[in-house]
């Protein structure tokens, strides 16, 4: 009980600064990278364009099924790993009740606890399924939600660059007279 309260006092300050654990620092947004927001640009679009990974993002998807997808607005799919992970947990649950059962007959009994043969490979196949949905749904969120939060935005570029470079060709533009100049820093 001891080690556990000591977990999680030492759990949650980490979870609170889990923000510092990035293996490199950004001092700007570099998702984003206008100088003003174009006409049609909807809130939701430009959320999606600032929105950037990092280390918190990868604990917070460990906690919450879904959560990567959900960030890059992908909210049906992040649903199914929602149920899914759910579904895995149960699963865990389960065989945990199972055993605990099992194991609290044998301790009062005092005899060696039963399974049949069909049942042990039952509660095998569950755990495995269990765990490879847990791990899985955790995996595929992470990758697969990074891989479309960066397609989405990439998109939103194209959309708005297309846009910006149509107005730009239409509208006047004095030419640019080219100069030389000279700078020195210390």
């Amino acid at each position: 009980m001891k080690k556990t309260a000591l977990f999680f006092l030492l759990s949650i300050p980490l979870s609170l600064f889990a923000q510092d654990m990035d293996l490199y620092h950004i001092n700007q947004d570099d998702k984003l990278k206008m100088q003003s927001i174009p006409e049609g640009m909807t809130y939701d679009e430009f959320h999606l364009l600032s929105t950037n990974l990092r280390m918190k993002d990868m604990l917070y998807a460990m906690i919450v099924p879904g959560y990567v997808h959900y960030q890059a607005n992908e909210k049906r799919t992040a649903a199914w790993m929602f149920g899914l992970r759910i579904s895995g947990f149960t699963g865990l649950g389960y065989i945990s009740l199972t055993y605990k059962s099992i194991l609290e007959r044998s301790v009062l009994n005092l005899t060696e606890p039963e399974l049949s043969l069909q049942q042990e490979k039952l509660n095998s196949v569950i755990t495995t399924t269990s765990l490879v949905l847990v791990f899985g749904t955790y995996f595929y969120d992470w990758i697969h939600g990074q891989y479309k939060l960066s397609h989405n935005q990439d998109m939103i570029r194209y959309k708005f660059g297309l846009k910006m470079k149509i107005e730009n060709l239409q509208s006047f533009q004095p030419q640019q007279v080219p100069s030389l100049s000279l700078s020195i820093r210390f």
